[in-house]
């Protein structure tokens, strides 16, 4: 139960600036698959979601997860576990874009305010 209350407590954290940085334009439904996500992750049955934008930001999200940075190993096993199984229940075995090689697997750092001279803020 500590890592799943680990993953909550990060995401809850960020919860503006992951919202921010997704891929899907309609904020409010990145939100409600967020939310819909941590209900799963947290109750253990999984809330469903309707729409396929929903899922699409969930596996976003999910592939962009950062070990250590964002949380524990466990942490993350268990938030994209529940990213999944959420988005899964959309149907159509949507996916998130692709991560392109330049980004190295990785968010842009400034989206979360980090600033550094290699991103230029």
């Amino acid at each position: 139960k500590d890592v799943v209350e680990e993953a909550l407590a990060r995401v809850l954290k960020h919860r503006e600036a992951v919202v921010a940085a997704n891929c899907v334009q309609d904020k409010a439904k990145v939100d409600n698959a967020l939310r819909a996500a941590l209900s799963t992750m947290m109750s253990g049955e999984v809330c469903a979601i309707d729409d396929t934008d929903a899922a699409v930001a969930l596996h976003y999200l999910r592939d962009r997860i950062n070990v250590p940075r964002d949380m524990s190993v466990w942490a993350a096993r268990r938030f994209r576990e529940a990213l999944t199984r959420t988005a899964a229940t959309a149907g159509g075995g949507t996916q998130g874009p692709e991560i392109p090689f330049e980004h190295r697997y990785d968010q842009q750092p400034a989206q979360f305010g980090y600033h550094s001279s290699i991103t230029g803020a």
